[in-house]
C-alpha cells in the first residue's frame, strides 16, 4: 500500500460521495481502519468540508450532535443506525439535516434500508466496501437504485 494508493482512493471517494464544502460529517469512524481513513479523514479533507468527531458514539450523543451541528453526511454500519432508531429520544428531526448515509462494515438487508428510508426520509444511503490492506474503498453510485 502506497500513499498515492491511499489519496487516489480517497479521490475517488470524495466524488462518490458527492461530498462539497458545506457538507458536515458526523464521524464515528476507527481512523485505523480504511474506510475512516480514506471515505472519512481525506475524503473530507479533499471536499474542504466540516468533520465532527464526537466524544463517544452513544446513541443519544450521537443524535445530540448531528442535530446540533447540522450534519449532512454520516458514515455508519447498519447496527449503529438500528440503535440510532431505537433510541428512546429519536425522531426524524433528528437526523433531518442528513443528506447521505454511508453504510459499511456489514451489508444492510433490504428490510433494514427500507425502514431506514422510512425513518430518515430525507436521507440517501450509499453501500460502501473497503479492503484494509489494499486501500481501496468502493462505493455504490449516488444514482444508483437498489436493484443496480
Amino acid at each position: 500500500m502506497s500513499a498515492y494508493n491511499i489519496l487516489n482512493a480517497a479521490n475517488v471517494n470524495y466524488v462518490d460521495q458527492t461530498l462539497r464544502p458545506d457538507d458536515r460529517t458526523c464521524m464515528i469512524l476507527p481512523f485505523f481502519h480504511i474506510f475512516g481513513l480514506v471515505a472519512g479523514i481525506f475524503a473530507n479533507a479533499l471536499a474542504d468540508s466540516t468533520i465532527f468527531i464526537p466524544p463517544n458514539i452513544r446513541t443519544s450523543t450521537l443524535l445530540n450532535l448531528i442535530f446540533r451541528e447540522r450534519c449532512t453526511i454520516f458514515h455508519s454500519v447498519p447496527t449503529m443506525l438500528i440503535a440510532l432508531i431505537n433510541n428512546k429520544n429519536f425522531s426524524a428531526d433528528k437526523l433531518s439535516t442528513l443528506r447521505c448515509t454511508i453504510i459499511s462494515g456489514a451489508a444492510a438487508t433490504d428490510s433494514q434500508i427500507k425502514m431506514f428510508r422510512e425513518k430518515m426520509p430525507n436521507n440517501h444511503f450509499l453501500s460502501s466496501y473497503g479492503l484494509s490492506e489494499m486501500a481501496p474503498v468502493s462505493i455504490t453510485n449516488y444514482n444508483d437504485t437498489d436493484y443496480h
